[in-house]
């Protein structure tokens, strides 16, 4: 049986992450507010896509144990910095992927890309799963703000998620689309810019934020 200390430990764990769940809902639709006004993204850096990828997958990593699903990272290896807003992408990517833990059965699985375009101009990630996918019908307006959809795909939520991704991918210049089948599974896509800059650097986790660290010269 569970300890006093297990169970203290696991309720800390559920308030933290419901925590997170609410802090970046909030700063999402200021995002889209922000943007569908017109306001530009400055707040940009060169950042490193593995690192960014791995970090978003550490912070979804409990909801996927719990439903014993196995989530492969294929974002490795030497990839281009991109130029982004980094915690804006960041919950872009914890979006993506937390929709597909919520759409794929237990003991599903979920995979997790990126390479670099054959022009070399942008960085292309994917997010791909094995759940209940989006009937064709559904998948041109996905990405509408307050978007629900009906039957085995309805879940709880206001609809935002989507509509955050999109607005923040094409802010950035880059481009995200779907493709799916019913029962079979869906894949998200998107396009990053990479960087001009010759910044380079890493991803830093404070108070539980990631921030950039430029390196030192």
């Amino acid at each position: 049986m569970p300890t006093e200390d297990d169970t203290l430990t696991s309720m800390l764990t559920i308030a933290k992450n419901s925590t997170g769940r609410i802090q970046r809902l909030v700063n999402s639709l200021l995002d889209i507010n922000r943007l569908e006004s017109g306001q530009q993204i400055v707040d940009q850096n060169s950042i490193n896509p593995v690192d960014l990828v791995r970090e978003s997958l550490h912070d979804v990593a409990p909801s996927a144990n719990a439903r014993q699903q196995n989530i492969q990272n294929k974002a490795t290896g030497v990839l281009p910095l991109i130029w982004v807003d980094q915690d804006m992408i960041y919950r872009v990517f914890v979006n993506l992927v937390e929709n597909a833990i919520k759409f794929t059965p237990v003991n599903g699985h979920i995979e997790v890309g990126a390479q670099t375009t054959t022009d070399g101009a942008f960085v292309k990630f994917w997010v791909k799963d094995t759940g209940t996918g989006i009937p064709t019908a559904d998948q041109d307006r996905i990405f509408e703000k307050f978007t629900r959809l009906r039957g085995k795909n309805r879940a709880g939520g206001l609809g935002v998620g989507l509509a955050f991704c999109k607005l923040a991918v094409n802010g950035h210049g880059g481009e995200i689309w779907v493709e799916s089948e019913v029962d079979k599974g869906t894949t998200f896509w998107l396009t990053l810019p990479v960087s001009k800059k010759h910044t380079t650097g890493q991803l830093k986790r404070v108070t539980g934020r990631l921030t950039f660290k430029p390196d030192k010269k």
